[in-house]
């Protein structure tokens, strides 16, 4: 427990903000990420990247989703996933990583883009194809009544449609999303949606990206 409450200290020191200690263990990543010891051992409980990596993980409880992505982009599940595939050696998987942050970190399409469309039309479609990490989903965002709404439809062909509310700015506008009378909104791990800048639908929770689906041409 002392270390726990260590770990927290050294994260928030000379008065950071949650959000700013975060970036600032995301520029940490990046003096150390390529060092041959870390290669080695990760996070290893032998060394300084153990202690990094739970400073990381101190910082989930200390801000909402919404304070980590509006005022930086990433969360710390994600800083953990990247210090990994670097460790690894898997440049691939890093690098997919770091175009996700860069993405979240830079404009994202507005909240207005997407809904001004006026009357009930389809806004857009987005497919999210299986993989290990999801089993795959399409879905369509559209208006009713002047709401926006969003109806997913899984491979079994089970599907629910929800009334969308936007919850973050994003430079001035609404951007971030999330299903307004879904029962899991409020839970631990407050999923929401983003439409990133290149048009592809992120699907996220407290620790980071669960999938992408990537917008169907009209």
């Amino acid at each position: 427990m002392a270390s726990t409450t260590l770990d927290v200290a050294k994260a928030t020191e000379t008065g950071n903000t949650t959000v700013e200690a975060l970036e600032s263990l995301y520029e940490e990543l990046h003096e150390f990420k390529d060092d041959r010891k870390f290669k080695q051992v990760a996070y290893g409980r032998c060394c300084k990247y153990y202690t990094w990596k739970r400073r990381v993980e101190a910082l989930s409880g200390k801000a909402s989703i919404q304070e980590f992505m509006g005022g930086f982009g990433i969360l710390p599940g994600e800083l953990v996933q990247l210090g990994l595939m670097y460790a690894k050696g898997d440049m691939e998987g890093a690098q997919h990583w770091e175009r996700e942050i860069a993405a979240a970190r830079s404009p994202v399409s507005s909240w207005e883009t997407v809904a001004d469309t006026g009357g009930d039309e389809v806004t857009g479609e987005w497919e999210a194809k299986p993989s290990v990490y999801w089993f795959g989903s399409h879905h369509k965002i559209w208006r009713q009544n002047g709401l926006l709404m969003m109806t997913t439809t899984y491979p079994d062909g089970s599907s629910g449609t929800g009334t969308l509310e936007a919850i973050a700015p994003g430079d001035g506008e609404l951007s971030r999303f999330r299903i307004k009378d879904s029962p899991h909104k409020d839970s631990p791990h407050q999923e929401y949606y983003a439409v990133l800048a290149d048009g592809a639908l992120g699907s996220y929770d407290l620790h980071g990206l669960i999938y992408r689906a990537e917008r169907l041409e009209e």
